[in-house]
């Protein structure tokens, strides 16, 4: 049976994690993943909130000093490609149909297809804030 498509997540596998962020906190880990394991979060993945109303409510629960502003332009200094993950969807693009399968959010995804221009690399995504549901994590 031969290999037609190959898929890929994007956080973590094609960019680096928004987890970078917490080097632009002033929090401690503990209230980080608090937020980050949380249902807040989950809404977020599954498009049932927006960024914003996210980094609101991410600065109320953390009370960190930092704005949402200020939090979504650090979320974009930290999703940075993982070059070698790229090079190799870059590689096999000639041979195999390519595709992104990831628990992401909407604003993110927007932000990261069109600064990189993935659509042209990819030939199918889909989203958990699209199809209202997520992967299983582990």
């Amino acid at each position: 049976m031969a290999i037609k498509l190959i898929i890929f997540d994007l956080e973590g596998v094609l960019f680096n994690s928004w987890h970078g962020i917490t080097k632009f906190l002033d929090i401690d880990e503990v209230d980080f993943k608090s937020v980050d394991n949380s249902e807040l979060r989950i809404d977020l993945q599954l498009g049932k909130i927006s960024e914003d109303a996210f980094f609101e409510e991410f600065v109320r629960i953390t009370r960190t000093k930092r704005s949402a502003e200020e939090l979504k332009s650090f979320v974009r200094q930290v999703l940075t490609p993982i070059d070698k993950m790229l090079d190799l969807a870059k590689s096999l693009k000639s041979r195999y149909k390519l595709a992104i399968l990831s628990n992401f959010t909407k604003e993110w995804a927007d932000y990261l297809m069109k600064k990189h221009e993935l659509d042209k690399l990819f030939d199918a995504t889909f989203w958990s804030f699209e199809k209202g549901i997520k992967k299983p994590w582990h």
